[in-house]
């Protein structure tokens, strides 16, 4: 009595036949996954590119307003110290004048009385 096997020219390997997986790929395949690998690298570079673009928009527009705040605080800063010193200067001379008329005006009821 012969064997299954042995009426088959090639001796079995000991696997299942389920679990062997010949690699066949067919051209279209390669094709479709060269495709995919080729969308995919171009949508993470256009992803990254849109991300650069954004930060670099965000950066700029947080160094304006800095810059633009600075600039108005210095500008504010400037004005209201101009401002005091011009209205310190008013008062001085508006002082010197009181000043100057009541020792005129006592100078002379003084002399009037005397």
């Amino acid at each position: 009595m012969r064997r299954g096997w042995e009426s088959n020219p090639r001796p079995p390997d000991h696997k299942s036949d389920a679990l062997t997986i010949e690699p066949r790929c067919s051209t279209v395949v390669v094709v479709v996954m060269a495709v995919v690998v080729v969308v995919v690298v171009v949508v993470v570079v256009v992803v990254v590119a849109v991300v650069v673009v954004v930060v670099v928009v965000v950066v700029v527009v947080v160094v304006v307003v800095v810059v633009v705040v600075v600039v108005v605080v210095v500008v504010v800063k400037v004005v209201v110290v101009v401002v005091v010193v011009v209205v310190v200067e008013v008062v001085e001379v508006i002082v010197v004048v009181v000043v100057v008329v009541v020792v005129v005006a006592v100078v002379v009821v003084v002399h009037a009385v005397v």
